[in-house]
Parts: C-alpha cells; structure tokens; sequence
C-alpha cells in the first residue's frame, strides 16, 4: 500500500468554495513499475484507510478501462477539504 499511495498526485486547489486538495492515480506511471492488476490484487488484500480503499477502487478502474481499450491513464481518486476530510467531487474529474 505504501507505493500505491506514494503514486497518488495530490493538486491542491482553492476557489468560491474554499481550499482542498485532490488525488490522481497516473496508471501509466505505475505500470513501468509493476503490472496493474498485480498491484490491485496485492492492495486489495490490504484493508486500508478510506483514501487507500479509494485509490485501490481507481486501480480497478484503470485495468478495467485498459481491458476495454479505454482511456486509463488518469483516474481521479477522492478529494480532501482543508479540515482532513474525504469526500466524491465530481467537479474535480475534470482537472
């Protein structure tokens, strides 16, 4: 778990809505280290906290999309407000 978070972009954005940050998996990035679907089976098998469980939830996501021949290479993960909480922003997918 500990490389698959160390691999977590984390942007920071602030706006009308106050400051927070958000997090990223770059599959692609990942895959010159380890196979992905190696490391989700392996994460997986690790409970984690909720933005871990979010992030092996993206690494899902990416060998999914990989599969399907669809885009992979960046998968938003969870987002955070400035007070340490996580939380789904659709808003922040796009960035």
């Amino acid at each position: 778990m500990i490389f698959l978070r160390e691999m977590l972009q984390e942007t920071e954005v602030s706006g009308g809505r106050g400051a927070h940050a958000f997090y990223t998996l770059y599959a692609k990035q990942i895959e010159q280290f380890i196979d992905l679907e190696r490391l989700a089976e392996k994460a997986e098998a690790i409970a984690g906290d909720e933005l871990e469980n979010a992030a092996i939830g993206a690494l899902r996501t990416a060998v999914a999309n990989k599969k399907a021949g669809q885009p992979y290479e960046n998968i938003y993960v969870l987002s955070r407000d400035a007070s340490g909480r996580f939380f789904n922003n659709p808003s922040d997918r796009g960035l």
